[in-house]
């Protein structure tokens, strides 16, 4: 809702969900003050400030270190480690239309009146075996995004691959795709509280960003 141009948006600060994770991350820029300057792709007509337009995003995970159990348990199994990354953005409903090649989940009705929709579009990399302290991801591929670099946001969770059963949640994170930077960089995470605590305070995952305008 952010990315669409709300000023105020309602959200459950009991559960920690998906809107939750995206709304830290939104925040946590700028030195976690408060708020945020509104980019220029939702401003009113007429104005004279410009989006920076469409940019193609590649992602590559590359390793992780100190990765915490499911939900900040000090004792437990070896972990199975993988990560999904997601792009969280807004397109206009006739550019979804148009779309091609992506796996796109829509949050809303297409007779809501509404011009923009949400997408999301998620890749994950295969799990490692028995090693939750320092993962390799070796033979991960680039994950190409097409996003919207004004509004978009970047969620990377860690799952902990359990046979037979449902996977379990170890961290998580998101961040605001005007935050990101080329290069090799680290991910940090944070718990529900949105703090780094205990077993979250040195958890990371190494990425190697690339991007391109137009």
């Amino acid at each position: 809702p952010w990315s669409s141009g709300c000023q105020m948006v309602a959200l459950n600060f009991q559960t920690d969900d998906s809107p939750m994770t995206l709304n830290d991350g939104r925040f946590r820029a700028n030195g976690g003050c408060g708020y945020v300057h509104k980019p220029p792709s939702v401003f009113p007509p007429g104005k004279e400030l410009k989006p920076r337009g469409k940019m193609t995003l590649r992602i590559k995970v590359l390793s992780g270190s100190c990765l915490p159990k499911p939900y900040g348990e000090s004792v437990g199994e070896v972990m199975d480690p993988y990560v999904i990354v997601r792009e969280h953005d807004v397109e206009n409903r006739d550019s979804m239309r148009r779309s091609r090649g992506k796996q796109i989940k829509q949050t809303d009705s297409s007779d809501s009146g509404h011009d923009d929709m949400p997408e999301t579009v998620e890749c994950k990399t295969k799990h490692v075996s028995d090693n939750g302290f320092c993962p390799q991801w070796n033979d991960s591929e680039y994950f190409t995004f097409s996003v919207n670099s004004d509004v978009a946001m970047i969620s990377f969770a860690v799952m902990d691959r359990s046979r037979g059963f449902i996977d379990e949640l170890m961290c998580k994170t998101a961040i605001p795709v005007s935050c990101l930077r080329q290069g090799f960089r680290t991910v940090q995470f944070y718990d529900h509280c949105g703090s780094q605590h205990g077993a979250f305070s040195f958890a990371r995952i190494l990425v190697d960003v690339d991007i391109k305008y137009g």
